[in-house]
């Protein structure tokens, strides 16, 4: 590869989308069975919001997507494979933004944060994508 092998080595230790991801964004039923309780510990029950700038430059939203659909994909209220652990992900873009917190961002994070302080959250489980 093109890094060091201590930056390989680090990201294969901390980095979510390499120990839980791996190289395969649809792990195998063995896989599953591992993951699951690792899910449940550090992610059960977690409301989670990503924004993100459509034109960010220095980190880039197709850098996320890979991980993010992964999540999205576990998710699933019909077919994910984690979907009965309580996650809420909320990933929204402002496609005007680059690498930067936006007005826009800033009006979804207020609300996103008085929803589930007064538990009227949209969403009890499951995620919602919005382009802003």
């Amino acid at each position: 590869t093109d890094y060091p092998k201590s930056l390989c080595d680090a990201t294969d230790k901390w980095d979510p989308m390499s120990f839980l991801v791996g190289d395969k964004l649809q792990p195998t039923d063995e896989q599953k069975k591992t993951l699951r309780p690792l899910i449940k510990e550090k992610l059960g029950g977690k409301h989670i919001l990503c924004l993100s700038g459509g034109k960010d430059k220095l980190v880039p939203y197709t850098c996320s997507a890979p991980f993010l659909n992964w999540l999205k994909t576990g998710l699933d209220k019909k077919e994910g494979w984690f979907n009965d652990q309580g996650i809420v992900l909320e990933d929204i873009v402002d496609e005007t933004a680059g690498h930067e917190y936006s007005a826009k961002m800033k009006v979804e994070a207020v609300r996103f944060i008085s929803e589930n302080l007064a538990g009227e959250g949209s969403l009890k489980a499951g995620t919602r994508t919005s382009k802003i």
